[in-house]
């Protein structure tokens, strides 16, 4: 026969396993999320990341912590996300560095086709501006040329291998200049490089180049896309300009968990995102360098990152950039 105190130790034992089960039960998310940003705070991606995470949020009924881990050329946020548990709990603020840095590093610390479960893209950029300060004297972009066939003019981007640095060694190949690349911690200490005169140009997005040039600090000179800019109808593209063929987007933005991240949080995810990048609050901020928001879902995310990688391949190679590491 059971004692009184025999039962009681028995009841609670039971009741271990149903707690347990109310525990997993708990309807996600249940915690704040970490979404990680590989860049500096202030930059254009963080601009939308930080709008993304508050929108989001509001609409999960739960926060979204911004979490800002530049270095590496992003590599370092990428490696803690893909080294998180796969609970839908820690995220990954992605950019074309994403597809970039497998053909331009030999070695990662991850897998980037196989550590992560794409949960949408929010946005594809139709092109990066030009912009020169007063460390090159030319007024337009076919004197800005010839002055760079001299070899005398460097150019700024946030890193070796960074989609900002990809415009101008192309321009090198297809225009013959001779600029020298300059890479920085960070998008916005190119950007006041060039505001200083301490290096020529930079290509930069139109959220960041949009203060510079509206104070006088710095001359659009082209974007690299295929059209203009709705912000800059006056300023040509490379093509316009002169360079015939040239043609380089802008980049893109999305979001990815670590792989392993159950289908249904990656799915909720998805859907929140598809919600979030047509509200005003992130919309707007898309849009201030004429993207367009896209919030796709997990299985176009994933068929995009497949041939973004390809496109991205081709591009480095005829460049020639490669890091060892």
């Amino acid at each position: 026969m059971w004692t009184r105190r025999q039962f009681a130790l028995g009841a609670a034992a039971a009741a271990l396993p149903m707690a347990g089960a109310r525990a997993q039960a708990q309807p996600y998310p249940s915690r704040p999320i970490r979404l990680l940003v590989p860049f500096a705070p202030g930059g254009a991606p963080d601009v939308v990341a930080r709008a993304l995470a508050q929108q989001v949020g509001q609409q999960l009924g739960q926060g979204i912590v911004v979490e800002n881990r530049p270095g590496g050329n992003s590599i370092v946020a990428t490696e803690t996300v893909a080294k998180a548990t796969p609970d839908g709990y820690t995220l990954l603020f992605a950019t074309s560095s994403h597809t970039i840095n497998p053909v331009v590093y030999k070695k990662l610390p991850y897998d980037a086709a196989t550590a992560f479960a794409p949960v949408s893209l929010l946005k594809r950029t139709p092109g990066l501006v030009l912009v020169a300060g007063p460390g090159a004297q030319a007024r337009d972009l076919r004197g800005f040329i010839e002055e760079a066939r001299g070899g005398k003019l460097a150019f700024g981007s946030p890193g070796v291998g960074n989609p900002q640095q990809l415009p101008g060694e192309q321009l090198n190949i297809m225009a013959g200049t001779r600029m020298l690349h300059v890479p920085y911690r960070g998008g916005n200490l190119a950007l006041n490089a060039v505001v200083s005169g301490e290096i020529a140009c930079a290509f930069v997005s139109m959220i960041a180049a949009k203060g510079p040039i509206e104070a006088g600090q710095v001359r659009a000179l082209a974007v690299t896309g295929s059209r203009r800019l709705s912000a800059l109808p006056n300023v040509p593209t490379i093509a316009e300009a002169g360079v015939a063929g040239y043609d380089m987007d802008g980049g893109w933005q999305g979001i990815l968990a670590p792989a392993g991240t159950p289908p249904e949080i990656v799915q909720r995810l998805s859907a929140e995102i598809h919600k979030a990048v047509r509200a005003p609050l992130v919309a707007t901020r898309i849009r201030e360098d004429d993207s367009e928001p896209i919030g796709n879902s997990p299985q176009e995310f994933d068929r995009f990152l497949r041939e973004d990688s390809a496109r991205m391949k081709a591009i480095v190679q005829a460049v020639g950039i490669s890091i060892d590491s």
